[in-house]
């Protein structure tokens, strides 16, 4: 059975994303994270930056979350937003496709 994936703006799953603290969680190594798919920046801001799709996972390999990230040639992180999330009833969430 497939489950509907609800469309939301760009404030609101920044906020569940917040409120769930994943960028903490992320920085104490709690969650693991796969690059799904990288090309060069196509915004002449970001020039020389990587972009880069990637999957966060519990450490019970469940897949929560996907985040944009622009990283740059020193390894910063010059953007990063969400792109989805499960949320602890299971269903799932998603900002509008770029």
């Amino acid at each position: 059975m497939r489950r509907d994936i609800s469309v939301v703006s760009m404030t609101e799953i920044v906020q569940v994303w917040a409120d769930n603290d994943v960028d903490g969680k992320l920085a104490a190594g709690v969650l693991r994270l796969i690059v799904v798919h990288e090309s060069v920046a196509l915004n002449p801001m970001y020039s020389g930056g990587r972009s880069q799709i990637v999957k966060v996972f519990t450490p019970n390999e469940r897949h929560i979350g996907t985040f944009h990230a622009i990283v740059m040639p020193d390894g910063s992180v010059a953007h990063r937003h969400p792109k989805d999330y499960t949320l602890r009833d299971c269903s799932r969430i998603r900002v509008e496709s770029e």
